[in-house]
């Protein structure tokens, strides 16, 4: 069962538990004013090096200064974030 809720701020490190491996075929593309479709391949597998590092004191600024994060939990692991 999926809950979502408010997520605390000691509860951002658990950000980079979200599993976000995905394969990539198609990406837009702006070509000559219009978005076009075309094929790609990226086979996604966890975060990019240095992302957590460089993100993790971020997004604690944003919650410090009145930022909104929304989790969404199966069970109890992270499983989606909005951060606004």
């Amino acid at each position: 069962m999926l809950v979502q809720r408010e997520l605390l701020r000691d509860e951002i490190k658990q950000i980079w538990t979200i599993d976000r491996s995905e394969v990539i075929e198609a990406v837009y593309s702006l070509v000559d004013g219009v978005l076009t479709l075309g094929p790609a391949f990226y086979d996604m597998k966890g975060w990019s090096p240095g992302t957590i590092a460089e993100a993790t004191p971020t997004l604690e600024e944003c919650f410090d200064h009145g930022g909104w994060f929304w989790g969404f939990f199966e069970a109890d692991k992270l499983a989606g974030v909005v951060v606004l």
